[in-house]
């Protein structure tokens, strides 16, 4: 079957990127374990303010698919610095527990996926909870990733894209 991920994010009022790079994402099944992303791909999740944008599209095996892995690295924070006068934009690499950073997250509900079917994986990153602040609700640049994951359907209101960035290429 076929396997679609979508990424989107909950923001933080004064981030305005948050580059982050995922190494892969396999799904964890009662039989197989594919890998959706295999090449470093990097994501500005501040970006999606909400939207769903595409992430990948791969053909998976069929399974019952439980969890997936994600594996990040090079956090870069863009954010505005409400200290100054006027507030500056400023620019921050952030770090993770350990680099690259793993980290499994489980489905609500399995995902089912038949030999000609097709799924999808909602993938959030929630910039509100995964990055620190101080006490005065200042960026740290300590991020610890906070990833809400959903199996979806292409049919569902959760499994269409809502934001898709690339360039038009005419061919004759």
């Amino acid at each position: 079957g076929n396997v679609f991920v979508t990424g989107e994010d909950a923001p933080l009022p004064s981030v305005a990127g948050l580059d982050l790079t995922i190494n892969s994402i396999t799904l964890n099944g009662q039989n197989n374990s594919p890998q959706l992303i295999s090449t470093p791909q990097t994501v500005d999740f501040a970006r999606l303010l909400g939207l769903r944008s595409p992430l990948a599209f791969n053909t998976v095996p069929a399974d019952t698919y439980t969890s997936a892995t994600f594996v990040l690295a090079n956090p870069v924070i863009s954010y505005i610095d409400m200290t100054q006068t006027p507030p500056a934009p400023n620019m921050i690499n952030g770090t993770l527990p350990q680099s690259p950073y793993t980290l499994t997250v489980n489905f609500p509900k399995p995902m089912v996926v038949g030999s000609n079917g097709l799924a999808g994986l909602k993938m959030e990153f929630d910039i509100r909870k995964s990055l620190a602040v101080d006490g005065n609700g200042q960026i740290t640049g300590v991020v610890n990733p906070v990833i809400y994951v959903k199996a979806t359907r292409a049919s569902d209101p959760d499994g269409k894209v809502t934001d898709l960035t690339g360039g038009l290429v005419r061919s004759e």
